[in-house]
């Protein structure tokens, strides 16, 4: 059996559970806000910063 790949520890995506998914988005959803303002930050911002997909947001908030 080949070995499993490992993934780096310094990216976010690797997150798998629901919950430290949705840790992760609302996390970097505070620090844009922060950062840009309420108004400058867009979901596209908030899926990079949270190293997840656009998609993937709006399955967990999906009154976003």
């Amino acid at each position: 059996m080949p070995p499993k790949k490992r993934v780096q520890d310094n990216q976010m995506s690797v997150k798998r559970d629901r919950k430290a998914k949705i840790i992760s988005i609302q996390e970097a959803t505070c620090m844009l806000i922060e950062i840009k303002g309420y108004e400058n930050v867009t979901i596209r911002d908030i899926a990079e910063a949270a190293g997840v997909s656009i998609g993937l947001i709006y399955k967990y908030f999906p009154d976003a």
